[in-house]
């Protein structure tokens, strides 16, 4: 499940900050300075050769420990300069004697924030950051995200504490330092800290910084050089190879395991249900923790992305490996357990079920009929754009038929997509054209709900002819590889009684996925702190949905794609 602009900013602010000075109280760092040019890589078109300069958006200053070329750092300010916002919306840094702030959101007629909807701080003082709502909302709005939220009326309320989410970064070797009386962070660490909630990754090639919102755009982007076409690692593998022979400087070794212990002591939402108390503690008893920082550039790659693989989670794993194969690094793909085996299941349902259908002459977009026309079944695969099209297209023409009675739609192989999507088919599947959804974010322990209906038909209006539940019974047919919102989407239907669950239990993957790039030019995700589930009101409890949805009607795999068989099980 990707974090998308659906998710609706809980507006927070924390205590203002005065303005900067005291710099003589902290001690100043030398440090070399570079300009460089700031690139915006959004919607990338992989076809098309760009030229670079109609890209440029900026020009910031990064600085450097001497001796230390390859490990950028950046203010506060020069950060907020990267991130795109919404007309109408601007940033604000404030400095004090202990912390700096930046504050974003919408801005009066002489461009000063009047309504915070994203507050980041950094306690410099206790190695804390800070972080209240999300501002991925007031990013200017790409063709995805208007597709995503299109005809969605939602709302959120927290039910639970306040969503101020806060971050050690004691003990992980992550340094500040001032420099002219500013505050100067490495910049990876603020891109961990901060892109989640402002919806933009930055990326340094040794010569520029490039921000993107999606890898792909990031691995596919190619650019004329003086004739030359370039891909985005073309100058650092000139470097890495010509000034470096191919080897990695241990300080961006150690910085970069660092970062990592970081991210999964903090950031990773499965810590507890993996029973791990100490992420570092964890991997030294697994034998990897030394090999994080190991010459061989062999090893040490395979270290990290076994270190994700271990976990035997698939919200959690090694983006891509392109980036990284500028230092000779290889990724270990060997999974859990439970990945293989849900892997496995994946390969014999598909082939199952595109047998079935290529006999029929069908295509998995096209909607089956028993005998009667009394059962139709349609295939939901996963939840994108696309996708949910084809499902609304399908339930409306089943509904013009006129006699169908119940309806399967087959999720099980829909491993998730857009939590925004999610919402969007629970209205489909209710009587009520309404959706309710829970999310506990436990780095602060707050809990947001989000509610409202969707206009299917595009009418301009959400009303009852959006939603499907009272025209026929729903069901829905899960297997482990119903993951994610995949895995959600019978949860809700099983909570609120408004889809009956068949076949297996559906696969867990409750939480929401959050994506980094370390220093090493690793992609990595993760299961993050925010997980998706049911609050109830009554108990005060949060019910993640991690264990799955089990199946009211247990139906062996034989029965899964057999359209008659089905039938049966259903009377």
């Amino acid at each position: 499940m990707k974090k998308k602009s659906v998710l609706i900013p809980l507006i927070i602010s924390l205590t203002t900050l005065s303005s900067c000075g005291f710099s003589e109280l902290f001690f100043e760092t030398k440090l070399d300075a570079k300009r460089v040019n700031h690139y915006e890589l959004f919607s990338i078109d992989s076809s098309k050769t760009y030229s670079l300069d109609e890209l440029k958006s900026n020009v910031v200053t990064l600085k450097f420990l001497p001796g230390q070329e390859y490990l950028p750092l950046i203010s506060l300010e020069d950060y907020a300069k990267l991130i795109p916002l919404a007309e109408g919306y601007g940033y604000k840094v404030q400095c004090s004697l202990t912390a700096d702030q930046l504050q974003i959101g919408e801005v009066d007629s002489h461009g000063a924030v009047k309504t915070p909807y994203f507050v980041g701080q950094i306690d410099i003082s206790n190695h804390l950051v800070y972080e209240a709502g999300s501002a991925s909302t007031l990013l200017r709005f790409y063709e995805e995200n208007v597709e995503i939220t299109k005809g969605l009326s939602y709302d959120a309320k927290a039910v639970k504490g306040e969503f101020i989410e806060e971050y050690s970064y004691s003990g992980f070797g992550i340094s500040t330092y001032l420099n002219g009386g500013i505050q100067y962070y490495p910049l990876y660490f603020l891109d961990m800290a901060f892109s989640s909630s402002v919806g933009v990754n930055v990326f340094y090639d040794f010569d520029s910084l490039y921000v993107y919102d999606d890898d792909s755009s990031l691995l596919n982007f190619k650019y004329d050089n003086n004739g030359t076409t370039c891909g985005i690692t073309t100058k650092m593998q000139e470097i890495v190879t010509n000034k470096l022979g191919g080897k990695m400087p241990k300080y961006l070794q150690e910085h970069t395991r660092e970062l990592y212990m970081f991210m999964m002591e903090n950031m990773y939402g499965l810590k507890k249900t993996r029973k791990i108390s100490s992420m570092r503690q964890y991997y030294k008893d697994l034998g990897l923790y030394d090999n994080f920082t190991n010459d061989d550039s062999l090893v040490r790659g395979k270290a990290l992305s076994s270190a994700l693989n271990k976990l035997d989670d698939d919200h959690s794993g090694v983006v891509s490996n392109v980036l990284s194969s500028v230092w000779n690094e290889q990724v270990d793909s060997t999974r859990g357990e439970t990945s293989i085996a849900r892997k496995n299941e994946l390969v014999s349902l598909t082939n199952s079920r595109k047998t079935i259908y290529d006999n029929s002459g069908l295509t998995l977009s096209d909607i089956r009929y028993s005998s009667d026309e009394k059962l139709a079944n349609i295939v939901f695969n996963s939840f994108a754009v696309n996708d949910l099209n084809q499902l609304v297209a399908n339930l409306e023409a089943i509904k013009t038929k006129g006699n169908v009675e119940k309806v399967v739609i087959d999720i099980s192989t829909n491993g998730g997509g857009i939590v925004g999507l999610l919402f969007k088919v629970m209205c489909l599947i209710s009587s009520n054209n309404s959706f309710e959804g829970y999310m506990w974010d436990t780095a602060s322990d707050s809990i947001s709900k989000y509610y409202g209906s969707y206009d299917s038909n595009v009418d301009g209006k959400c009303d009852l002819d959006d939603c499907y539940g009272d025209d026929f019974e729903i069901y829905l047919l899960t297997s482990s590889n119903s993951f994610s919102c995949g895995n959600a989407l019978p949860c809700y239907a099983k909570q609120f009684n408004t889809a009956k669950i068949i076949g297996k239990n559906s696969g867990g993957g409750e939480c929401v996925v959050a994506k980094h790039m370390l220093p090493n030019l690793y992609g990595m995700y993760h299961s993050s702190t925010t997980h998706l589930g049911y609050y109830s009101k009554y108990s005060e409890e949060f019910y993640g949905f991690e264990q799955g949805a089990k199946p009211e009607i247990d139906i062996e795999f034989q029965d899964f794609y057999s359209l008659e068989d089905l039938y049966q099980h259903l009377k």
